[in-house]
């Protein structure tokens, strides 16, 4: 098996981490492992998760309304969530904002009053519920948000440490460099404890068929392969942004993305018949009209249709076992999911449990 290490990391990363009094995670300890877990999911439910494959839960989302009022999604609540893994030693965690909700988001992070109104809410709902800190998942600032996003940021940092010196603030990201110019890198990255990069979405029904959270480059993709990978991400946010390597963490995608095509880099011209599928879901497809393949070059697995005209991308437990090795070797904290309830099969999160087993048989 091969492993990576970027041209810049070692040198980069240790005048970094030598010019930063934060403590470190060190490469001894267990990783941290985050999983989110949306309020429309139900299985499953708080009892039921393995909370010895977690080290942090992501509860989300909260949303801002139309004059700034932090909104708590239906069903999201801290009960009886954080009590439960509060007992386990696992910590929780509220996200704010989410794919859906960007639009009113950036409208709120935008207008300074709005911007008071939902620090105010974000931070009262975080102490209330006993949650261990927050999430920021605004998808997404523009270029010309850059000041107003490290404004909001800082605030949001400012009041969350005043209620609770202890709760974590964590920054959610893009991991496409055109997607990104709305973040500043040197001026957040001392206002987040941890930084997560969505390395998943690299395709889907927006673009060219490809691997949607494949590890390494894949060349044959002349369009974008090179620069939408783990590898190339990492790169991108550490040697370009500057964030720590101790403060980074990459996803796995629990869910995987369909391509109507005959073959890979094709455009599809009708939508798949799974343009979105969780990984539970691509598992039980296997032998029954579909084929797993493996590219070997990307690190990547793939399902083929029986009539070879549809092809899913996914991560499975191979590919989240080399993510794990890589990820550890490259000397980042951990990772996290999206999401917790798409690996979940028989009482247990397949795909976390393939990384965490990888961590603790990788070696330096």
């Amino acid at each position: 098996m091969r492993f990576h290490h970027l041209p810049l990391i070692a040198t980069l990363g240790f005048a970094l981490l030598s010019s930063c009094a934060m403590p470190q995670h060190s490469q001894a300890a267990p990783p941290l492992i985050m999983g989110y877990y949306p309020s429309y999911r139900t299985t499953p439910a708080p009892a039921d998760i393995r909370f010895d494959r977690f080290t942090h839960i992501i509860q989300s989302f909260v949303s801002a309304d139309a004059n700034g009022k932090a909104i708590a999604t239906e069903g999201l609540s801290p009960q009886p969530l954080v009590p439960d893994a509060h007992a386990k030693g696992v910590k929780v965690l509220l996200a704010l904002g989410g794919g859906s909700n960007g639009e009113d988001f950036g409208r709120m992070v935008r207008a300074p009053a709005k911007r008071v109104q939902f620090i105010t809410d974000a931070t009262k709902m975080m102490s209330d519920g006993n949650y261990d800190g927050l999430v920021i998942d605004w998808e997404q600032p523009e270029a010309t948000d850059k000041a107003v996003t490290t404004e909001f940021v800082g605030q949001l940092r400012t009041q969350t440490k005043a209620a609770n010196p202890a709760s974590l603030l964590i920054l959610v990201v893009n991991s496409k460099p055109n997607n990104s110019k709305g973040y500043d890198g040197p001026q957040l990255r001392d206002k987040v404890d941890y930084l997560q990069v969505m390395t998943y979405d690299f395709h889907g029904p927006w673009s060219h068929a490809g691997h949607h959270t494949s590890l390494y480059a894949d060349a044959s993709d002349t369009t974008d392969g090179k620069v939408l990978s783990f590898s190339a991400t990492l790169s991108y946010w550490h040697d370009v942004q500057g964030f720590r390597t101790d403060q980074i963490l990459l996803g796995l995608a629990g869910y995987g993305r369909g391509f109507k095509v005959n073959e890979w880099y094709e455009k599809p011209t009708a939508p798949s018949q799974y343009p979105e599928i969780s990984f539970r879901d691509t598992r039980a497809l296997i032998g029954k009209g579909w084929t797993r393949q493996w590219d070997a070059e990307a690190h990547a697995p793939w399902l083929l249709s029986d009539d070879k005209t549809d092809r899913i991308s996914y991560d499975d437990e191979q590919s989240c076992t080399d993510k794990s090795r890589w990820i550890k070797q490259n000397n980042l904290p951990g990772f996290f999911i999206w999401e917790m309830t798409q690996d979940y099969v028989d009482g247990d999160n397949l795909l976390i449990a393939a990384a965490q087993n990888a961590w603790k048989d990788a070696t330096n």
